[in-house]
Protein backbone atom coordinates (compact mmCIF):
# COMPACT_ATOMS: atom_id res chain seq x y z
CA UNK A 1 0.00 0.00 0.00
CA UNK A 2 2.80 2.42 0.86
CA UNK A 3 4.48 1.78 -2.49
CA UNK A 4 1.22 2.43 -4.36
CA UNK A 5 0.74 5.71 -2.47
CA UNK A 6 4.31 6.80 -3.21
CA UNK A 7 3.86 6.07 -6.91
CA UNK A 8 0.78 8.32 -6.85
CA UNK A 9 2.81 11.16 -5.35
CA UNK A 10 1.42 10.91 -1.79
CA UNK A 11 3.49 11.42 1.38
CA UNK A 12 3.29 8.34 3.59
CA UNK A 13 3.97 7.37 7.19
CA UNK A 14 4.81 3.73 7.82
CA UNK A 15 4.85 1.90 11.13
CA UNK A 16 7.75 -0.33 12.10
CA UNK A 17 8.79 -2.59 10.54
CA UNK A 18 8.28 -0.82 7.24
CA UNK A 19 9.41 -3.72 5.08
CA UNK A 20 11.10 -7.08 5.55
CA UNK A 21 14.16 -6.93 3.28
CA UNK A 22 16.86 -4.44 2.34
CA UNK A 23 15.80 -4.62 -1.30
CA UNK A 24 12.30 -3.45 -0.35
CA UNK A 25 13.82 -0.55 1.64
CA UNK A 26 15.84 0.48 -1.40
CA UNK A 27 12.77 0.22 -3.61
CA UNK A 28 10.81 2.56 -1.31
CA UNK A 29 13.74 4.98 -1.28
CA UNK A 30 14.12 5.01 -5.07
CA UNK A 31 10.38 5.46 -5.68
CA UNK A 32 10.16 8.28 -3.09
CA UNK A 33 13.17 10.00 -4.66
CA UNK A 34 11.65 9.67 -8.11
CA UNK A 35 8.26 11.10 -7.04
CA UNK A 36 9.79 13.68 -4.63
CA UNK A 37 7.63 12.60 -1.67
CA UNK A 38 8.37 12.03 2.02
CA UNK A 39 8.43 8.57 3.58
CA UNK A 40 8.34 8.62 7.39
CA UNK A 41 8.71 5.66 9.72
CA UNK A 42 7.32 6.03 13.23
CA UNK A 43 8.21 4.06 16.31
CA UNK A 44 4.76 4.20 17.88
CA UNK A 45 1.31 4.86 16.51
CA UNK A 46 -0.10 8.18 17.77
CA UNK A 47 -3.07 8.02 20.07
CA UNK A 48 -6.56 8.71 18.72
CA UNK A 49 -5.51 7.53 15.27
CA UNK A 50 -8.23 6.32 12.91
CA UNK A 51 -7.17 3.77 10.31
CA UNK A 52 -8.99 3.41 7.02
CA UNK A 53 -9.17 -0.12 5.58
CA UNK A 54 -11.47 -2.27 3.54
CA UNK A 55 -14.17 -4.19 5.46
CA UNK A 56 -12.95 -7.26 7.32
CA UNK A 57 -9.39 -6.10 6.61
CA UNK A 58 -9.75 -7.36 3.05
CA UNK A 59 -6.38 -7.21 1.33
CA UNK A 60 -4.57 -6.39 4.59
CA UNK A 61 -2.83 -8.29 7.34
CA UNK A 62 -5.36 -8.76 10.15
CA UNK A 63 -2.93 -10.43 12.55
CA UNK A 64 -2.80 -7.26 14.66
CA UNK A 65 -6.52 -7.42 15.43
CA UNK A 66 -8.43 -9.41 18.00
CA UNK A 67 -11.42 -10.01 15.72
CA UNK A 68 -11.90 -13.12 13.61
CA UNK A 69 -12.42 -11.54 10.19
CA UNK A 70 -13.69 -13.40 7.15
CA UNK A 71 -12.73 -11.26 4.12
CA UNK A 72 -14.64 -11.90 0.90
CA UNK A 73 -13.96 -10.17 -2.41
CA UNK A 74 -17.67 -10.09 -3.34
CA UNK A 75 -18.72 -8.52 -0.02
CA UNK A 76 -15.79 -6.34 1.02
CA UNK A 77 -14.11 -5.05 -2.14
CA UNK A 78 -14.98 -1.64 -3.59
CA UNK A 79 -16.04 -2.02 -7.20
CA UNK A 80 -17.10 0.09 -10.17
CA UNK A 81 -19.14 -1.36 -13.03
CA UNK A 82 -18.75 0.15 -16.49
CA UNK A 83 -20.95 -0.11 -19.56
CA UNK A 84 -18.69 -1.94 -22.05
CA UNK A 85 -19.55 0.00 -25.24
CA UNK A 86 -19.43 3.58 -23.98
CA UNK A 87 -17.24 3.08 -20.89
CA UNK A 88 -19.78 4.92 -18.70
CA UNK A 89 -19.73 3.98 -14.98
CA UNK A 90 -23.24 2.75 -14.19
CA UNK A 91 -22.89 1.44 -10.63
CA UNK A 92 -20.32 1.62 -7.85
CA UNK A 93 -19.94 -0.06 -4.47
CA UNK A 94 -17.93 1.88 -1.89
CA UNK A 95 -16.95 -0.25 1.09
CA UNK A 96 -14.78 1.28 3.82
CA UNK A 97 -14.04 0.30 7.40
CA UNK A 98 -12.84 2.72 10.10
CA UNK A 99 -10.62 1.24 12.79
CA UNK A 100 -9.15 2.55 16.02
CA UNK A 101 -5.91 1.53 17.69
CA UNK A 102 -6.77 0.59 21.27
CA UNK A 103 -5.00 -0.84 24.29
CA UNK A 104 -6.62 -4.04 25.48
CA UNK A 105 -5.97 -5.54 28.91
CA UNK A 106 -5.41 -9.25 29.04
CA UNK A 107 -8.20 -10.95 30.93
CA UNK A 108 -8.86 -14.40 32.29
CA UNK A 109 -11.77 -16.32 33.75
CA UNK A 110 -11.44 -16.94 37.48
CA UNK A 111 -12.68 -19.89 39.47
CA UNK A 112 -16.09 -18.25 39.94
CA UNK A 113 -16.65 -17.91 36.18
CA UNK A 114 -16.10 -14.15 36.13
CA UNK A 115 -13.49 -12.32 34.07
CA UNK A 116 -10.66 -10.39 35.65
CA UNK A 117 -7.57 -8.63 34.38
CA UNK A 118 -4.16 -10.19 34.53
CA UNK A 119 -0.95 -8.57 35.64
CA UNK A 120 0.56 -8.86 32.17
CA UNK A 121 1.12 -5.88 29.89
CA UNK A 122 -1.78 -4.70 27.75
CA UNK A 123 -1.59 -5.15 24.00
CA UNK A 124 -2.59 -2.86 21.13
CA UNK A 125 -5.17 -4.02 18.65
CA UNK A 126 -7.12 -2.54 15.76
CA UNK A 127 -10.77 -2.30 16.76
CA UNK A 128 -13.37 -1.83 13.97
CA UNK A 129 -15.60 1.16 14.69
CA UNK A 130 -17.64 1.69 11.54
CA UNK A 131 -18.26 -0.05 8.25
CA UNK A 132 -19.52 2.03 5.34
CA UNK A 133 -21.21 0.17 2.50
CA UNK A 134 -22.58 2.60 -0.07
CA UNK A 135 -24.05 1.85 -3.49
CA UNK A 136 -24.05 4.55 -6.15
CA UNK A 137 -26.13 4.10 -9.30
CA UNK A 138 -27.29 6.24 -12.20
CA UNK A 139 -30.69 7.90 -11.92
CA UNK A 140 -33.52 6.94 -14.28
CA UNK A 141 -33.13 9.92 -16.64
CA UNK A 142 -29.41 9.33 -17.11
CA UNK A 143 -29.97 5.58 -17.48
CA UNK A 144 -32.64 6.15 -20.17
CA UNK A 145 -30.37 8.55 -22.03
CA UNK A 146 -27.59 5.98 -21.86
CA UNK A 147 -29.93 3.27 -23.16
CA UNK A 148 -30.89 5.40 -26.16
CA UNK A 149 -27.24 6.13 -26.87
CA UNK A 150 -26.43 2.43 -26.60
CA UNK A 151 -29.21 1.56 -29.04
CA UNK A 152 -27.73 4.01 -31.53
CA UNK A 153 -24.27 2.54 -30.99
CA UNK A 154 -25.57 -1.01 -31.46
CA UNK A 155 -27.36 -0.04 -34.68
CA UNK A 156 -24.21 1.62 -35.93
CA UNK A 157 -22.22 -1.47 -35.01
CA UNK A 158 -24.67 -3.72 -36.89
CA UNK A 159 -24.50 -1.40 -39.91
CA UNK A 160 -20.72 -1.46 -39.75
CA UNK A 161 -20.75 -5.26 -39.59
CA UNK A 162 -23.13 -5.40 -42.56
CA UNK A 163 -20.91 -3.10 -44.62
CA UNK A 164 -17.88 -5.10 -43.59
CA UNK A 165 -19.62 -8.33 -44.60
CA UNK A 166 -20.58 -6.74 -47.93
CA UNK A 167 -16.97 -5.75 -48.57
CA UNK A 168 -15.85 -9.28 -47.80
CA UNK A 169 -18.42 -10.72 -50.20
CA UNK A 170 -17.36 -8.29 -52.95
CA UNK A 171 -13.72 -9.28 -52.47
CA UNK A 172 -14.59 -12.99 -52.55
CA UNK A 173 -16.71 -12.57 -55.68
CA UNK A 174 -13.91 -10.60 -57.33
CA UNK A 175 -11.39 -13.33 -56.52
CA UNK A 176 -13.73 -16.02 -57.86
CA UNK A 177 -14.34 -13.98 -61.03
CA UNK A 178 -10.60 -13.49 -61.58
CA UNK A 179 -9.96 -17.20 -61.11
CA UNK A 180 -12.80 -18.02 -63.53
CA UNK A 181 -11.44 -15.62 -66.18
CA UNK A 182 -7.92 -17.06 -65.86
CA UNK A 183 -9.21 -20.63 -66.07
CA UNK A 184 -11.37 -19.72 -69.09
CA UNK A 185 -8.39 -18.09 -70.79
CA UNK A 186 -6.17 -21.16 -70.36
CA UNK A 187 -9.02 -23.50 -71.32
CA UNK A 188 -9.58 -21.56 -74.55
CA UNK A 189 -5.86 -21.60 -75.24
CA UNK A 190 -5.66 -25.36 -74.71
CA UNK A 191 -8.72 -25.85 -76.93
CA UNK A 192 -7.11 -23.90 -79.78
CA UNK A 193 -3.90 -25.88 -79.43
CA UNK A 194 -5.86 -29.14 -79.51
CA UNK A 195 -7.74 -27.99 -82.63
CA UNK A 196 -4.47 -27.03 -84.30
CA UNK A 197 -2.90 -30.39 -83.51
CA UNK A 198 -6.04 -32.16 -84.74
CA UNK A 199 -5.97 -30.15 -87.99
CA UNK A 200 -2.31 -31.00 -88.57
CA UNK A 201 -3.03 -34.66 -87.90
CA UNK A 202 -5.93 -34.63 -90.38
CA UNK A 203 -3.78 -32.97 -93.03
CA UNK A 204 -1.08 -35.58 -92.59
CA UNK A 205 -3.67 -38.35 -92.82
CA UNK A 206 -5.10 -36.89 -96.06
CA UNK A 207 -1.63 -36.59 -97.54
CA UNK A 208 -0.95 -40.24 -96.82
CA UNK A 209 -4.26 -41.31 -98.33
CA UNK A 210 -3.73 -39.29 -101.52
CA UNK A 211 -0.23 -40.67 -102.16
CA UNK A 212 -0.40 -43.24 -105.13
CA UNK A 213 0.72 -46.71 -104.34
CA UNK A 214 3.95 -47.83 -106.14
CA UNK A 215 4.81 -51.45 -106.97
CA UNK A 216 8.27 -52.79 -107.56
CA UNK A 217 8.90 -54.47 -111.03
CA UNK A 218 8.79 -58.22 -111.07
CA UNK A 219 12.05 -59.95 -111.45
CA UNK A 220 12.46 -62.87 -113.88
Amino acid sequence: MALDAIRRGIHVMITKPAVKTLAEHQQLYEEAKKKNVLVMIEAEIPEKTVFLTKPHMYGHNSSSTNVAFDPDIHKHESTIYFEPLSGTPIRAHLRIQLNSNAWIDRIKVNEFGATETTNSRAVTRFIPMMWIDQTIALNHDTANTLKRALNILRRGERLHQSIKFGHIMVVLCSVVAIIAVVELFFWNKRRKMDQKELYQYNEQAKALLNTPATTSPATA
